[in-house]
């Protein structure tokens, strides 16, 4: 299955409003790409969906997934740089209160110094998935770019909410 297929999979399981501000955050040909395989998915029976979500999110198929070409950790590692930088209590300060998911996702993509703390804001029950599945670069990167945008100004730390 290719990634374009998992992530319309993946997203087709959230709420309407959070898939909406995901797509927002990628370039237009991305929203393209993806949003035409995601009408696809949403035209599937919802079981469907659920079974195959579940085949592309499940340990089984995340463990046989191969690790990510070194052209996209090469790609995705100066924003990781300039991230990791940031103060761990300015990291609190944005990841408090915002969507678990959202918050796992970030965790997924790099072993940041600071994760412990930031793995204390989400709830119990979500502690075992927090290991979650690695998700498209482009997905990465636009969630790498948006956090790097609201650390680097000064206004209130709202945009991740």
């Amino acid at each position: 299955m290719n990634s374009v297929r998992s992530v319309a999979l993946l997203l087709a399981q959230l709420h309407a409003g959070d898939r909406r501000w995901l797509l927002s955050q990628l370039d237009p040909a991305q929203q393209q790409r993806i949003g035409s395989e995601l009408q696809a998915v949403l035209r599937l029976p919802r079981a469907t969906r659920r079974r195959e979500a579940a085949r592309v999110s499940s340990p089984t198929a995340l463990a046989e997934r191969k690790a990510a070409p070194s052209e996209e950790v090469h790609e995705l590692q100066p924003l990781i740089d300039r991230i990791d930088r940031a103060d761990e209590s300015r990291m609190m300060a944005l990841w408090q209160g915002s969507a678990p998911w959202l918050l796992q996702a970030f965790l997924a993509v790099h072993p940041w110094r600071y994760s412990a703390a930031l793995r204390s804001l989400l709830p119990t029950s979500r502690m075992a998935a927090s290991a979650g599945g690695q998700r498209p670069l482009l997905v990465r990167r636009r969630l790498l770019e948006s956090v790097l945008a609201v650390l680097e100004r000064e206004a209130p730390l709202e945009a991740l909410r």
